[in-house]
């Protein structure tokens, strides 16, 4: 593999693109090319010479022929707004020149328009199972609770006693029960006092289990920005409009929550 230095020389023979990227690097050479993606750890340049990736501990200040956000709009007036896969090939660009709010945006949009066209599609075929791959698909792409809620409404007021839409109920009311358990596992472990052994990791430098449990559910609850009795209170309200639409339970499910009650 050709070295930076090695690649700066070439650039520098075969001259520059117009309106091209320059990449200045600290050892006072730059690289001109147009910037395909920004990592973490490098950035990937495209040359006349070929593809490199530029070390970022390498350079010291990057000048764009024209800002990603720019190119981001001029991008978005060449793509049809109502075509998801189109939002998701923009999506997927944007989150390689470091737009990741809008990479996420996009993303987002596309999700949406697919569900509409489900839901259309449910609407016209009028069937229990129609309404239940609109809840899968809602519920694989992680969108709102009440969203999942309103595609098991539908699925049955078509058909309650529909073997499809009893297992999609089930499955709703176990990630309701699992997000419920995980608030309260975040509370108490808020409240917890550890005892850190002064010869532990930690002293080390290294976290603990716990430690990092902490973390990631801080992590979480910042990414949301909603406080865990909130969270508490959306999802009892979510219980109480379950509850409205439940579909009677077979003899089978109440023989089996009242074996669950007696272990």
């Amino acid at each position: 593999m050709r070295t930076i230095v090695l690649a700066a020389a070439s650039f520098l023979a075969l001259g520059s693109f117009a309106a091209a990227d320059v990449i200045h690097l600290k050892n006072g050479r730059k690289l001109e090319g147009t910037i395909q993606a920004q990592r973490r750890d490098h950035v990937r340049l495209a040359t006349p010479g070929g593809t490199l990736k530029v070390p970022k501990a390498m350079i010291k200040r990057i000048e764009e022929a024209r800002s990603a956000k720019a190119e981001l709009i001029e991008r978005q007036k060449a793509v049809d707004p109502t075509d998801p896969k189109a939002l998701e090939e923009l999506a997927r660009w944007a989150g390689t020149r470091g737009l990741g709010r809008e990479s996420k945006e996009l993303r987002a949009l596309a999700t949406d328009l697919r569900f509409q066209r489900f839901v259309e599609s449910a609407k016209k075929l009028g069937t229990a199972e129609a309404f239940v791959r609109c809840f899968h698909f809602a519920r694989r792409k992680a969108m709102g609770r009440d969203v999942q809620l309103y595609c098991l409404k539908e699925a049955v007021a078509c058909d309650e006693n529909n073997p499809e839409v009893r297992t999609a109920f089930r499955q709703f009311e176990r990630d309701i029960a699992e997000a419920e358990a995980a608030i309260r596992r975040e509370q108490e472990l808020a409240k917890r006092v550890r005892y850190v052994n002064p010869k532990s990791d930690r002293q080390k430098g290294k976290a603990t289990y716990e430690d990092q449990v902490a973390i990631r559910a801080s992590k979480a609850k910042r990414a949301a920005k909603v406080s865990p009795a909130q969270r508490q209170a959306e999802l009892a309200r979510i219980k109480v409009s379950l509850a409205q639409i439940a579909p009677p339970k077979s003899e089978q499910e109440q023989e089996a929550e009242g074996r669950a009650s007696y272990r």
